[in-house]
């Protein structure tokens, strides 16, 4: 699965917008999709191992 560079779309993002309270929503957006990004795969890989191990 290819996930696009998130770091480069915001950036871009952020250097058109200038407006602050644009701005902390879109850190905030961006926190949320990282975090999405790192921890789901995370929590299936735990779950699946759990699955295979206790199940």
């Amino acid at each position: 699965m290819q996930v696009p560079n998130i770091n480069s779309i915001f950036k871009n993002l952020n250097e058109r917008i200038m407006d602050n309270s644009v701005r902390s929503d879109l850190t905030k957006l961006e926190l949320d999709i990282k975090s999405n990004y790192f921890f789901f795969p995370f929590i299936i890989g735990m779950a699946r191992v759990f699955w295979t191990n206790f199940m």
